[in-house]
């Protein structure tokens, strides 16, 4: 089960662009219930209230970056080249680049004073982000699809009908 963010452009006008976050996950038919179980847990059931674990989560992914940043610098340096001249590459750089390494580093290193303004940004996004239209892409048998249209049924029925208002301070 892996959650990240996805940026679709619009191959007609590169201006516009769609972000979205992607949730995908592999499972064997008998997994496919408790794939789908896992999936509500996170979407619905999060826990961002508990302080102390969200800044142990900001740490690790300060750690993963830094590793990939020393490892993969070249492909942090495109995407910060790229940002100058398009504006889905910007959003890249923003949730992926060198801006968002050091956003993550600012708020680790600030986080006593940020905690709480950071666990209610994280609700309003999530909150923002489960919308009812969810996008499915499926590879597997008849019996894989049956199993896979049962869980999204379940977790659809839980989604909000309306957009919820983005809330700024």
């Amino acid at each position: 089960l892996s959650l990240d963010t996805g940026i679709y452009t619009n191959r007609k006008d590169q201006d516009h662009f769609l972000i979205t976050a992607d949730l995908s996950a592999k499972a064997l038919h008998v997994n496919i219930p408790k794939t789908f179980e896992l999936i509500e847990e996170v979407l619905f059931h999060s826990k961002y209230e508990d302080a102390e674990r969200l800044y142990e989560i900001i740490g690790e992914l300060k750690s993963r970056l830094q590793m990939v940043l020393n490892t993969a610098g070249h492909a942090f340096a495109l995407t910060r080249a790229m940002s100058y001249f398009s504006k889905p590459d910007l959003a890249k750089e923003w949730m992926n680049g060198t801006e968002f390494y050091w956003f993550i580093d600012a708020l680790e290193k600030n986080y006593d004073a940020r905690k709480e303004e950071t666990i209610e940004r994280l609700k309003a996004v999530m909150d923002k982000l489960l919308i009812e239209g969810v996008l499915v892409s499926f590879t597997g048998d008849k019996k894989g699809l049956e199993l896979v249209k049962e869980g999204i049924g379940k977790i659809a029925g839980k989604l909000p009908k309306e957009i919820v208002p983005f809330k700024r301070n």
